[in-house]
């Protein structure tokens, strides 16, 4: 397992990266019970391991330039580890690179290598050691990984569409609050109203409306067989809507139609998203264990943190139903301890009087709760019912739709956001399972 360096006050170390384990089968349940009474040698609770495990990379790794340093010294260090934007034709090219689609700065690169054995850590050590000015670059370099979604039995087929038919749901402006929804992207059918930003007012290339950051184009269709990108827009559009907050959301596709994600493509959307948004909504999230007490860095947390006063990044808590605090990190959510701009949901029953039995919690690194339990996906097919979904990843778009209001209603600071949000909230009823409370342990309607 490779190692995921972050600045904040714990190493940790290997874990579980996804769109979000969100909608849980009858199974996935027993089983998550059963090894919750498993007990390793230190008292911590023994996670299952993970049908979506992260699979890293054995050729690839992250980089990120400091600010100002310029072209020319960037060609001068790929050239030393022998990159190349061009293709394999040169026996000294041993790799090349590509920048995040539409990054304001170009500041960050994934370098691919090629040839025999690759030995990535020796790689990533002799980047960050010395040669071709290393001094240019961040001083920890990321390992790339990815994973595939696990899937729910309930599967809801999306339909086929096309950059015509997403663009006829972009507004002819872009008023009130802007909210990017990082994840499996949109499926326009299910709205039907004009509500995605229209990114035609400042485009770059051929940006229409936010970015498919896995396919590098500018059709952000969700085809992903859960929808699991449309149902978190749907919740945090329809509830705007439904108070009258003009808004506009930004689809930020970072998870495939087989539900891969990449650790990559998660850096690009939120470097796209932090300076076109106010609010961030990512319903993602990987675990790491918790070890001891030392300082690293790594670039996800660094670009959040630029942007601490600025804009609200919200993330749901997970479903493996952990304290983590004590037990294992969960990550973005878990950057609360790095950045103070960031919010992890926890998810509450329909009846608001308890903690849903797979939502984590935590004292210091989750926050709030919203309604997460069988919350009711309109899918516009005639059906007599809703579509049921469960999971933090749909009790986090609620809070980022009330966080809207408030940035809407004049409180423009991310502090001033999460307070209001607090003093807003209701407190957890009598019923509530004492056990499992979080840093303000108050639920948002």
């Amino acid at each position: 397992m490779r190692t995921l360096k972050l600045f904040i006050l714990l190493v940790i170390l290997g874990g579980v990266f996804s769109c979000s384990k969100d909608e849980l089968t009858n199974n996935e349940v027993e089983t998550k019970k059963n090894n919750e009474q498993l007990r390793n040698s230190n008292g911590n609770k023994r996670i299952p391991k993970s049908k979506n495990a992260p699979q890293y990379s054995n050729n690839k790794l992250i980089i990120q330039y400091k600010d100002g340093v310029h072209d020319s010294l960037k060609v001068k260090f790929r050239n030393y580890h022998q990159i190349s934007n061009r293709q394999f034709e040169d026996y000294d090219i041993l790799g090349t690179y590509k920048v995040c689609d539409l990054c304001p700065d170009a500041s960050i690169e994934l370098w691919t290598f090629t040839g025999g054995d690759i030995d990535i850590e020796h790689k990533s050590g002799s980047i960050q050691s010395g040669g071709g000015d290393s001094e240019g670059i961040v001083k920890d370099v990321d390992y790339e990984f990815t994973v595939i979604i696990e899937k729910d039995e309930n599967k809801k087929l999306g339909l086929n569409t096309h950059l015509d038919y997403l663009s006829k749901r972009v507004t002819p402006d872009n008023p009130g609050v802007t909210i990017a929804v990082l994840d499996s992207g949109v499926n326009p059918y299910f709205f039907d109203t004009p509500f995605l930003y229209n990114a035609d007012l400042d485009a770059v290339e051929n940006e229409k409306s936010g970015w498919d950051f896995v396919n590098s184009d500018a059709d952000a269709f969700d085809d992903n067989p859960n929808l699991h990108g449309t149902i978190v827009t749907s919740i945090v559009t329809k509830t705007l809507e439904s108070l009258n907050i003009p808004h506009q959301i930004i689809p930020l596709k970072i998870c495939d139609e087989e539900g891969k994600a990449s650790y990559f493509s998660m850096v690009c959307g939120n470097n796209y998203a932090l300076s076109r948004a106010t609010i961030l909504q990512m319903s993602v999230g990987w675990y790491e264990e918790i070890t001891s007490a030392t300082s690293y860095s790594s670039i996800l947390p660094s670009l959040i943190k630029e942007k601490e006063d600025k804009v609200l990044f919200i993330n749901s808590a997970g479903n493996n139903g952990l304290d983590t605090d004590t037990e294992r990190f969960h990550f973005p959510s878990g950057y609360s301890l790095f950045t103070e701009n960031v919010l992890s949901i926890a998810s509450t029953n329909q009846l608001k009087n308890n903690i849903s039995y797979f939502s984590n919690y935590g004292l210091e690194t989750v926050h709030f709760y919203a309604v997460g339990e069988n919350v009711p996906f309109d899918d516009l097919s005639g059906a007599i019912d809703p579509h049921l979904v469960s999971g933090t990843s749909f009790a986090a778009p609620y809070v980022a739709a009330k966080a809207a209001e408030i940035y809407y209603n004049g409180t423009l600071s991310t502090s001033e956001m999460i307070f209001s949000l607090n003093t807003s909230g209701t407190d957890t009823p009598a019923s509530f399972d004492v056990s499992k409370l979080t840093k303000y342990s108050k639920i948002i309607n």
